[in-house]
């Protein structure tokens, strides 16, 4: 138990200097390979990803400070505080189940598959 809350530690002071990571960068700091460690101790100290980048990024629940929308961005990687929230309200005003946020079909890129 000491072990993994050193590991916190070591992660909670990572975030704080940093505000985002990398999987990769998390695994470093935890000195493992293991991907279900990283998300165990995630877990643990309530984390968000990014919804751009592919969720590649984390980050701590009480490091952004989101807007009136519900969304932060820190260095051009974008949070929300609760993404699929975002997405039903979207859906609702839209009308539609299908909603296209990276821009595919107004540059029309699915007629070519």
């Amino acid at each position: 138990m000491v072990t993994q809350q050193s590991d916190l530690d070591r992660v909670r002071n990572s975030f704080g200097e940093n505000k985002i990571l990398t999987l990769a960068r998390l695994k470093e700091i935890l000195g493992t390979n293991s991907t279900m460690t990283v998300y165990r101790r995630l877990k643990s100290l309530s984390y968000l990803s990014s919804y751009s980048h592919r969720g590649r990024f984390y980050t701590l629940t009480n490091i952004p400070e989101f807007n009136d929308m519900g969304i932060w961005s820190f260095q051009g990687v974008y949070f929300n505080r609760c993404f699929l929230d975002w997405i039903e309200t979207w859906k609702s005003s839209l009308g539609q189940d299908i909603i296209n946020i990276d821009g595919k079909t107004l540059r029309h890129s699915y007629d070519s598959v």
